[in-house]
């Protein structure tokens, strides 16, 4: 396949290449993923979604800011991914999917805490030791700073349209898409509300929630103790440790990502273990093409077998 993304000639426009794949997974039936309740130490759920043949190796798919399985990219990289004989692991996060989370603390882009019991819970339970995750968006990011403390936990590393500076990216983010995720949010604080959850802010601050930076000052900064969003978001930018990451990682991104500003991609990356793959489009976790031979216009789930196959030398057999 070409290892340079040539969008359709329909679908140049990054917001088409961006929101297209979701109107698309609407007209496929959705994978029959398995899904397994995994319980945390303070008594709150998360899942595992489980695809493929039970004894093949698995991959672990990391999914982006309130993603599950059943985000489009999701299904179109576990559909390529299955066919070529790869078992496929979904971790659903706190209050994603059909999780009820009834503590304070939810998930954000860098707390791995979940993560590094995930692992252990499914090695100990399924006998499940992915040596390759793949991250999408806000996922990646979570596996970046994972490998940070963890080198040795995934043998290969791929990310797909993470961001690498979050203060950049929370004040480029286009409102359609702020909106999208701020109702989401919002939805989640009042259920929590609702119940009694003891919350840093109450439905006073929620109104006053017009934009995720409002979201990260009132809930997510001092749920997870920092003293403002600004310091979250310093915590949470990969793009300063990216040269103390000793895991092979290979992040790929489009230069017209309408989340990520261009800008904030390092120009002299200093990083050995990290390889960036740069295309001037395909949008944020886009990467629509032209229909290959299967009819698959999923570029981005082809590119990835391909990785997996030949740069990599990963088979499932």
């Amino acid at each position: 396949m070409t290892k340079i993304f040539e969008p359709h000639r329909w679908f140049r426009n990054r917001h088409i290449q961006t929101c297209l794949p979701t109107l698309l997974a609407r007209m496929t039936p959705a994978l029959p993923f398995a899904m397994e309740p995994i319980y945390l130490p303070d008594g709150d759920l998360i899942e595992l979604g489980r695809l493929g043949q039970l004894d093949a190796p698995a991959i672990l798919l990391m999914p982006g800011l309130e993603g599950d399985v059943t985000s489009p990219y999701i299904q179109s990289v576990s559909r390529a991914l299955s066919a070529a004989g790869w078992q496929v692991l979904v971790m659903h996060y706190r209050t994603c999917g059909n999780t009820i989370n009834l503590q304070a603390k939810s998930y954000n882009s860098y707390n791995y805490d979940d993560l590094h019991f995930f692992l252990d819970d499914i090695k100990q339970k399924f006998n499940l030791q992915p040596e390759i995750a793949i991250g999408f968006s806000m996922g990646g990011n979570l596996l970046l700073h994972y490998a940070r403390h963890y080198p040795k936990a995934f043998k290969q590393m791929i990310t797909i349209s993470t961001p690498f500076d979050m203060h950049e990216t929370a004040k480029y983010l286009p409102r359609v898409y702020e909106k999208r995720f701020l109702q989401s949010f919002k939805g989640k604080i009042k259920r929590k509300l609702k119940l009694g959850v003891d919350l840093p802010a109450g439905r006073r601050e929620l109104k006053r929630v017009k934009s995720l930076f409002d979201f990260d000052r009132f809930f997510t900064a001092p749920i997870f103790g920092h003293a403002s969003a600004e310091e979250y978001y310093d915590y949470s930018s990969c793009a300063p440790f990216l040269a103390d990451i000793a895991t092979p990682t290979h992040m790929i991104f489009a230069e017209d990502d309408p989340f990520i500003p261009s800008h904030s991609i390092p120009e002299d990356l200093n990083a050995p273990h990290v390889t960036l793959e740069i295309h001037k489009e395909g949008g944020h976790v886009g990467f629509l093409a032209h229909k290959n031979s299967e009819g698959n216009p999923y570029w981005l789930a082809q590119r990835l077998i391909y990785l997996l196959q030949h740069e990599f030398s990963l088979s499932p057999t």
